[in-house]
């Protein structure tokens, strides 16, 4: 008895279809990544100046610029990635097509996501790699003797700075601070794209000016209603209003208070990819009908 739903073996040979049919498109994705870091870290160097000076404290004064460049970089191509998830059905013909692939929905669907949300990570953090290497071997032909030239540290790279020549992990371990803000930004990231996996499923065509617009639209109107609920709330109660929970919300740690949002940010998560894979099989609905 065959399974409708998903089988590994169906799975692996549309794996393969998938990567045939779309490896021109990500082959010069790849390179663009490529590019744009071998250009921020081995190129804007030379125009900055940055390695003209001795360094001090024996940290690569690269580093920071770079994991600037690098986080923008990250969220802007993670965005663009997840916007095109579902490109293949940004056209009625393209979606019949699709229908005579021999994958269910989910196959389907965990197959963009594989491509277009998992592997963009590892396309880029091997990018960063590379890119990082040609800057250390290329930086001493015009560096100053004095300048301090090393490779970026992952655990600077993925601790968003955090971590750097002069902290350790035990410290940022037993910092709550800089372990809220790392959490909240990597969560942002998620939570970014999912939404635009989202908007990819809903806007195929147009997922990225669409799933901006959007984005923007959401966030005005979240602040709206919240600014105006805590407006009304202090016109009826005053600045001694108390709500239910107060002094438990007060004695609540950073932990608890960082476990509390983190989970309601992965319940949101996942539910945005539930949402992208229904409007998937609903899209495939449509056109079987």
């Amino acid at each position: 008895m065959t399974n409708d739903i998903f089988s590994s073996r169906r799975f692996c040979l549309f794996i393969k279809q998938y990567a045939g049919e779309n490896k021109k498109r990500f082959l010069q994705m790849t390179l663009g990544i490529l590019g744009m870091l071998i250009f921020c870290t081995s190129i804007l160097p030379v125009i900055t100046g940055c390695y003209l000076h001795p360094s001090y404290n024996g940290i690569d004064t690269m580093w920071n610029k770079e994991e600037s460049m690098f986080s923008f970089l990250l969220f802007l191509i993670v965005i663009i990635s997840a916007a095109s998830t579902f490109s293949s059905c940004d056209s009625k013909i393209k979606r019949i097509s699709a229908l005579t692939l021999p994958a269910s929905t989910l196959e389907k669907f965990a197959t963009c996501i594989l491509f277009n949300v998992v592997a963009i990570y590892i396309v880029f953090f091997a990018g960063v790699l590379i890119a990082d290497q040609i800057r250390v071997c290329t930086a001493p032909i015009y560096a100053d003797p004095g300048a301090v030239i090393k490779p970026i540290p992952l655990s600077y790279l993925f601790s968003f700075g955090y971590i750097d020549g002069n902290t350790d992990i035990s410290t940022f371990i037993n910092d709550e601070s800089m372990q809220a803000i790392t959490m909240f930004t990597i969560t942002g990231l998620l939570g970014l794209q999912a939404f635009f996996t989202l908007c990819s499923a809903i806007w195929p065509k147009r997922a990225r000016l669409s799933g901006f617009v959007s984005l923007v639209g959401i966030s005005i109107a979240f602040n709206t209603i919240l600014f105006f609920s805590f407006r009304l709330v202090l016109n009826m109660y005053g600045m001694s209003f108390k709500f239910r929970w107060e002094e438990q919300f007060r004695e609540m740690g950073m932990p608890t208070f960082m476990t509390i949002f983190y989970t309601i940010n992965i319940i949101i998560i996942i539910g945005l990819y539930i949402l992208s894979y229904k409007r998937l099989k609903e899209m495939e609905s449509i056109e079987r009908w």
